[in-house]
Order: C-alpha cells, then sequence, then structure tokens
C-alpha cells in the first residue's frame, strides 16, 4: 500500500510540476499592441479555466534627458528613451489552478540627438535590431528587448560621450551591455562591453 502511495504521490509531483512550467512566445512583426484572450472553446482543449493579460509598461512611457555637455562649445544631447506600443515579448505562464497569465513586455526605442551649435552631427535612432552581436534566430535575439539607453560619461578633453544600452530577457538577468561612443563630429562606435 506505502508503495502505491508513492508512486501517486510522484505521479501528481511530476503532473503539478509540469503544470506550473513557463514558456515564452514572441510577438513577432508590427502587430496589434491589443492582444486577445483566448476564449473559452479554446481554453478548454488545454486544461485551461481562463487566461490574463498583462501588459509591461501599461501606458506609453518616455523618459527625455536634455542636457549641454559643453557650455563652450554647446555640445548639447537630447535622449529620448520610450516604449513602442505595437511590439513586444509574450512571457506565458500557467499555473495549477488552470489560470493561464500572459505578460506582453513591449520594446523599447532610444532617439538620440546630438548638436553643436545650431548643427546637429548625429541623429539615430535605436532598437535592439541596430545594436550588434544579436542572433535573431537564437533564443536571446526572440526573447530579448532593448531596455534603455543613458548617458554614461561625456570625456571633456576629448568631447566624447559614452552611452550605456541594455538589451535583456524580461525577468531575467540574461542581458547584453553596449557602450555607445560619439564624438564631437557624429562617428559613432558600439562595443559590446559583457554579456551576463
Amino acid at each position: 500500500m506505502r508503495a502505491n502511495t508513492f508512486v501517486y504521490f510522484v505521479i501528481l509531483s511530476f503532473f503539478f510540476t509540469c503544470c506550473s512550467e513557463s514558456s515564452q512566445n514572441i510577438v513577432k512583426g508590427n502587430q496589434d499592441a491589443e492582444i486577445t484572450p483566448l476564449q473559452a472553446s479554446d481554453l478548454a482543449p488545454l486544461g485551461l479555466k481562463s487566461e490574463k493579460i498583462t501588459y509591461h509598461p501599461e501606458q506609453y512611457e518616455e523618459d527625455i534627458v536634455d542636457t549641454v555637455l559643453n557650455q563652450e562649445a554647446n555640445l548639447r544631447l537630447v535622449l529620448k528613451n520610450y516604449s513602442l506600443m505595437d511590439r513586444g515579448i509574450d512571457t506565458v505562464y500557467v499555473y495549477e489552478n488552470g489560470t493561464r497569465e500572459r505578460i506582453h513586455f513591449r520594446h523599447h526605442a532610444s532617439d538620440i540627438k546630438l548638436s553643436l551649435g545650431d548643427s546637429l552631427i548625429y541623429s539615430e535612432t535605436f532598437t535592439k535590431e541596430n545594436l550588434p552581436s544579436i542572433d535573431f534566430t537564437d533564443e536571446f535575439g526572440r526573447a530579448s528587448r532593448l531596455n534603455q539607453i543613458w548617458l554614461n560619461e561625456f570625456n571633456r578633453e576629448e568631447n566624447i560621450i559614452t552611452l550605456f544600452a541594455t538589451v535583456c530577457v524580461p525577468d531575467t538577468d540574461w542581458c547584453n551591455f553596449y557602450k555607445i561612443y560619439i564624438d564631437h563630429e557624429g562617428k559613432q562606435r558600439i562595443v559590446l562591453a559583457e554579456q551576463t
């Protein structure tokens, strides 16, 4: 009798472990920002009772840094980080109670403008697609998103700006860290600084 109880316990443990596993699905291209929950008729064959969809961020987010780096040269940096409402990555969790939760992590973009006096010497929009060393056919490339770009340092002697960018898989510490160097002539160099 004890052996049967143990076998049932192992089978139930295995079943609950399998049901609580998470999986990742990628939302490709410029699809609608709204994701339609599965209907009851679609959930039943999967053994699910309900589906909850959460967006991160829920609303459009924007952060702008507008700063003069060198007053004598009138070197000005405008850095705008914002969420892309029409693109994202889905992470799906299935719980033991039959609920499926889908978290939609929106992609981000960053606009960088550098001006010297009245002349715009650099203007670029960054997404994860124009950063080097990302293979979009592997798991990291499909599941990651650009988090943010920010000012790391400004070298006054050489008039070189160093920006820092992170591309990560949401809810993990699996990231690529980049340094973007821009000089006073608007020439850029992007270096993969670290991978975790």
